[in-house]
């Protein structure tokens, strides 16, 4: 299932057209772009404001009949319907800027990834040392003393399958 989100407005006098973007690049699809012109509504503004909002919430579906769109959102319990005297849809391929933008957002999604992958290599190498450090003051215990020798082979045993699992990880 693809959703669709508000990718650009323009108003031209009474007639207002939109793009919708799918909500994951369609690069198998040559039209993946959902276009309406509404021509003729009584209140170009009105559109606009009523479909602002798809910029960040998504779509679920566009329909479009000679004289209405009707739009129905993630959050929605009724569509949206807009009139005008005359409403056509069709499928586009996607503009540069839309393409840009997706782009862009991809790249930032992967700086994000790659940042977050590599505090978490950070901290596991931080607990490797750690347990290092602490089989290290084990050893050094168990060779000083003979007394607490049970307890601290089962503290070694422990420490060393810990050690094992965040070699694995």
């Amino acid at each position: 299932m693809t959703w669709l989100s508000l990718s650009e407005t323009e108003t031209k006098g009474r007639d207002v057209r939109v793009r919708f973007v799918p909500d994951r690049l369609m690069h198998e699809d040559q039209t993946p772009v959902v276009e309406v012109t509404v021509e003729g509504a009584e209140h170009p503004d009105q559109v606009i404001n009523a479909l602002a909002r798809f910029r960040d919430d998504f779509i679920i579906n566009v329909e479009a009949t000679a004289q209405e769109l009707r739009v129905v959102g993630e959050m929605d319990y009724e569509e949206t319907v807009l009139s005008g005297s005359r409403v056509s849809l069709r499928r586009v391929a996607y503009s540069a800027a839309e393409l840009m933008t997706m782009a862009v957002s991809l790249e930032q999604t992967a700086q994000r990834a790659a940042s977050e992958a590599f505090e978490e290599s950070r901290k596991l190498r931080e607990i490797r040392h750690f347990v290092a450090d602490l089989i290290g003051r084990a050893e050094k215990k168990r060779s000083l003393s003979d007394k607490a020798s049970g307890a601290i082979e089962a503290q070694l045993s422990v420490l060393n399958r810990v050690l094992h699992r965040l070699d694995d990880a």
